[in-house]
């Protein structure tokens, strides 16, 4: 081989071929990062956006009793209360039957919407680690704190993340 002809040595290819590859191993790290980002971000909103509906569901109801007609159990855990059914041109009540809420279902990490008397139970939110319920007085109101913790699809621990709602009783 003369010095004059042009082409690539066994060693320059080797070195390209080498720069190619770390090249594309960190662009493909780089995707593969963010989108277990974008995983554990959707993941997170979408438990989120579930207790915020299941707190907006129960300060609706809630809202529709009377102070004096709800109870705390279980040291917070759980509430109970009725609601009216029916109210007479007189402004005679007819009040329903228990209304509970609490945590239960499968893992025990939901927030379930018991009817007592009927013996049914609907799930609220999903993935909910921890609720209490306190009631205060002056101004009647009562507060509820929900904390919810859960896991993506492929197994990454999410944060736990805090949520409260205050109901105002209209009654």
């Amino acid at each position: 081989m003369t010095k004059n002809e042009k082409g690539l040595t066994l060693l320059e290819m080797m070195v390209s071929l080498a720069i190619f590859s770390v090249v594309v191993l960190l662009i493909l790290q780089i995707f593969h990062i963010g989108s277990k980002t974008l995983e554990v971000a959707a993941t997170q909103s979408k438990i989120v956006a579930g207790a915020r509906k299941g707190i907006d569901t129960v300060n609706r109801e809630l809202r529709n009793s009377s102070y004096t007609r709800v109870t705390v159990l279980q040291s917070g855990a759980s509430l109970q209360f009725t609601i009216p059914q029916t109210i007479t041109s007189e402004g005679s009540i007819t009040w329903s039957g228990p209304i509970r809420y609490s945590l239960g279902g499968t893992n025990n990490d939901q927030l379930l919407r018991q009817d007592v008397n009927a013996g049914t139970s609907t799930v609220i939110a999903n993935k909910v680690a921890s609720l209490l319920f306190t009631k205060n007085a002056n101004p009647d109101t009562l507060t509820i704190d929900v904390t919810t913790q859960g896991e993506t699809l492929y197994g990454t621990d999410l944060d736990p993340i805090a949520l409260r709602g205050t109901v105002e009783f209209r009654n």
